[in-house]
């Protein structure tokens, strides 16, 4: 089997060409993938191309406005609370476990009207839309891919 495989920094699978024992035949190339919302594209090959899908076009993938860094989703919350540069602007709430902003922490807590945290192994929690989305990975590609978060400007 002939294999040529062209390794990209940017996140992008291996591209393969199948050869096949018939000489007759074209060996079938498979494009590339992205990791993150799994859209294949023999576009994505290009470096650049691949930069602006991430930078711009996943919808698994969001800019943080704090310091305008490309974030899962799924990880957003723990970026805003644990490695955003200036995650010392954010506290956790106790009672919806989601990041908020220092300006806005006393009078969210006090109100007391966020939607209260489930188990990780009941639901995920947005940090786009705020509302529980179904458990572990498949539940965050239902909510980014196939229905599409209302507040994700990335869904199209």
């Amino acid at each position: 089997m002939l294999l040529l495989q062209v390794v990209n920094k940017l996140h992008c699978n291996d591209i393969k060409i199948l050869g096949n024992n018939n000489k007759n035949e074209y060996p079938q190339v498979q494009a590339p993938v992205c990791e993150f919302c799994e859209r294949t594209d023999k576009n994505l090959a290009d470096p650049k191309k691949m930069d602006i899908h991430l930078f711009k076009e996943c919808p698994m993938l969001t800019t943080c406005v704090i310091c305008t860094q490309i974030v899962e989703i799924s990880q957003f919350n723990k970026h805003l609370l644990e490695e955003c540069d200036n995650k010392k602007m954010m506290r956790k709430c106790p009672r919806c476990k989601e990041a908020v902003h220092m300006d806005e922490y006393k009078q969210h807590t006090e109100e007391m009207s966020c939607l209260q945290a489930q188990p990780l192994t009941k639901a995920n929690r947005c940090s786009l839309c705020h509302q529980d989305i179904p458990p572990g990975d498949i539940g965050w590609k239902k909510h980014l891919l196939t229905e599409g978060c209302p507040n994700n400007e990335r869904t199209t």
